[in-house]
């Protein structure tokens, strides 16, 4: 029995090297500059497809029975999410500060999050539970294609 155990512990460790982080999967580079600016352009190209996204949910909540209401709430919860960004990115950022690769974590973690917020926005704002075609086709990032 110990030998499955071991076999099967082995065969899980063989897998580690090919999980590794997204950045890595998308950014490919030598130097560090070098996968900073990939993932700075990555990260350029997810913050315009949010605003997309956040454009097309306050389009859908000026239609709401209290639009003034709703895109105002809306809005306030817009803000504290990116609030809420930039400070839990900042603590990736000082969680690494003892190495080169903490600009490259606090990038991955805005991409990271800034993906979550377009599928949540996608999920609760653009999408109807009558079987009604969402407003924006459903957001697929590089790493689920």
């Amino acid at each position: 029995m110990k030998a499955i155990t071991g076999s099967v512990f082995l065969a899980g460790a063989m897998t580690l090297p090919c999980t590794a982080p997204a950045a890595a999967a998308r950014c490919p580079g030598m130097t560090t500059p070098e996968i900073q600016a990939c993932q700075r352009a990555a990260g350029q190209r997810t913050e315009a497809m949010l605003d997309r996204y956040v454009m097309a949910a306050e389009q859908r909540l000026r239609q709401s029975s209290d639009p003034r209401h709703a895109l105002a709430q809306f809005r306030q919860a817009q803000d504290r999410w990116k609030q809420y960004r930039a400070m839990e990115c900042r603590a990736m950022f000082a969680a690494w500060s003892g190495g080169t690769i903490r600009g490259s974590m606090e990038l991955q973690c805005s991409q990271t999050l800034t993906e979550s917020r377009i599928r949540d926005i996608w999920q609760l704002w653009l999408t109807y539970p009558d079987g009604t075609p969402p407003t924006l086709p459903r957001p697929i990032f590089p790493a689920q294609e």
